[in-house]
């Protein structure tokens, strides 16, 4: 399976990688990002997304793209997800981007199903307002394979894991409603995690965070 390593680098490297080809851990592959998956590109809060796929176990991760200092959608998402905490609650467009890309994502891990290539786990990974995507995309690949036409998505494991991040503008889940499907690895003194709703588990790593990329 995914090591927490391995998607540490993809949401904390991999994500914020501009070269051309971005580079990922040993025996992942890039299937395609938010802008090429998409018969229109998904860019609405300035999001960015990548679809990668572990070549020996059929893993496949979303990686979420966190907040870019000169993105402006992004900083306006980051806004929305801390004026939540104080009760002004909105879906961001960055999380709905998130969302989107979710289904294109499914789109394409169906196709390969249908293919023969059959999927073992589905991770959903972000860095700081990344995680608030990858929980929103865990909540849409729930609902996409309960209704009947994602087949691949049936009676596979299916996990958020975030990185210092930061929880969801809006849901109409509660708090923590994930349990241990949603995982965010924060260090003390972290701060981020405490903006939005956090729909899983937070675990504290000792003093920076033991070699994590933040």
């Amino acid at each position: 399976m995914a090591t927490v390593a391995e998607l540490n680098y993809l949401a904390t490297k991999t994500a914020y990688d501009t070269s051309s080809v971005p580079t990922v851990p040993s025996g992942w592959i890039i299937i395609g990002d938010s802008q090429t998956l998409s018969t229109t590109p998904i860019t609405a809060g300035d999001y960015h997304g990548l679809l990668v796929q572990n070549m020996d176990t059929r893993e496949y991760v979303i990686v979420d793209r966190g907040t870019v200092p000169t993105q402006f959608g992004n900083i306006v998402a980051d806004f929305g997800i801390a004026a939540s905490t104080i009760g002004i609650q909105t879906r961001t467009s960055y999380e709905a981007s998130a969302q989107a890309f979710a289904e294109v994502a499914a789109v394409e891990i169906q196709r390969r199903f249908d293919g023969g290539v059959v999927p073992t786990g589905i991770y959903t990974t972000g860095h700081s307002l990344g995680y608030a995507g990858a929980q929103r995309q865990l909540e849409t690949l729930d609902n996409l394979g309960s209704n009947g036409d994602y087949s691949a998505l049936v009676g596979i494991s299916i996990k958020a894991v975030g990185f210092h991040g930061a929880g969801v503008a809006q849901s109409d889940f509660s708090t923590g409603s994930y349990g241990d499907r949603a995982i965010n690895f924060t260090v003390p003194g972290d701060g981020v995690d405490n903006f939005g709703k956090q729909l899983g588990e937070k675990v504290q790593l000792d003093g920076a965070g033991n070699g994590y990329f933040w």
